[in-house]
């Protein structure tokens, strides 16, 4: 018989040309690429810690693939693995793969955040109810965070606002004496630290908008992890994601996603869950769905 603990050693070094596949021209390559890492994922198991490190280092440099679809395939790859080698990973190794997950939570792409999400939703179903509590304080805790920092930009863009107004613009008129070189050489520099400090300041803008994509879609994949049950923690979950429809034409997308499936679900025992939510928490959710009477 075959010796089956060889194959994570054989497959791992090649993983990462099968992932590039899928970026082939050729649909049919590319889909013979997706069918064999679909196929790795449910069938090859773990056997070492040097195989899971393997794996893990693979998986965590696909994370920053410039190609999207290869990082929406690692999402699926990823969530899976999570959840088949519980057994056989040790457990720095399973939270490497699920902080991995998070971080593509955040992605720019649309399709990779939901897939992302997809398998989030899953970890958290086949978790067991301490590392659930776990998973829930982490994303009420970065979420609460995102809204914090919303605020706290919202208000500096408001004084530097009034502050330009209130400035002016620069000297005017036609009697303007020549620049000398020193002058010339000063003003050549308060452009170039302009234009670091402008880049700078888009470089931190990015990354609080990743922070609060990832906020939502963590707070989104919680909420569809419970597709008939309400749990303590959905309510105020629930909550704090309709705080996040307000900060983006994304992140509002993303809430009325989640809120519409969750009525979708809860629909049939609703008479019975409404009792699990305060009136704050009820009026959050109709706010967001502009249906007053549903959870009146």
């Amino acid at each position: 018989a075959a010796d089956l603990t060889i194959l994570p050693g054989l497959m791992v070094p090649l993983l990462p040309a099968i992932f590039e596949g899928l970026t082939d021209p050729d649909k049919e390559h590319a889909g013979h690429c997706c069918a064999v890492i679909e196929s790795c994922s449910q069938t090859m198991d773990i056997h070492s810690d040097s195989q899971a490190e393997a794996l893990v280092v693979m998986a965590e440099r696909l994370g920053s693939s410039a190609s999207w679809r290869i990082r929406n395939q690692l999402c699926r790859f990823a969530g899976v693995m999570k959840l088949r080698q519980v057994s056989n990973m040790g457990a720095a190794h399973l939270r490497r793969l699920e902080a991995l997950i998070i971080g593509l939570l955040g992605d720019d792409v649309r399709e990779v955040q939901d897939c992302a999400r997809s398998a989030m939703g899953l970890i958290i179903t086949a978790a067991d109810d301490e590392h659930v509590k776990r998973l829930v304080s982490s994303f009420m805790e970065m979420a609460t965070k995102s809204l914090g920092v919303a605020k706290k930009r919202k208000r500096k863009a408001t004084k530097a606002a009034e502050s330009a107004a209130v400035d002016g613009g620069g000297p005017t008129g036609t009697n303007v004496e020549p620049e000398s070189e020193e002058a010339a050489a000063a003003r050549a520099k308060a452009e170039a630290e302009a234009k670091a400090a402008k880049e700078a300041k888009e470089r931190k803008e990015k990354e609080v908008q990743r922070a609060r994509i990832t906020s939502v879609q963590a707070l989104s994949a919680l909420v569809l992890a419970f597709p008939y049950d309400v749990p303590p923690a959905l309510p105020p979950a629930i909550a704090l994601l309709a705080r996040h429809s307000a900060l983006s034409p994304a992140a509002d997308a993303i809430v009325r996603h989640t809120f519409t499936d969750f009525k979708r679900t809860h629909a049939d025992l609703w008479e019975r869950q409404r009792e699990l939510f305060q009136r704050e928490q009820l009026d959050a959710f109709n706010d967001i769905m502009v249906s007053p009477d549903y959870f009146c």
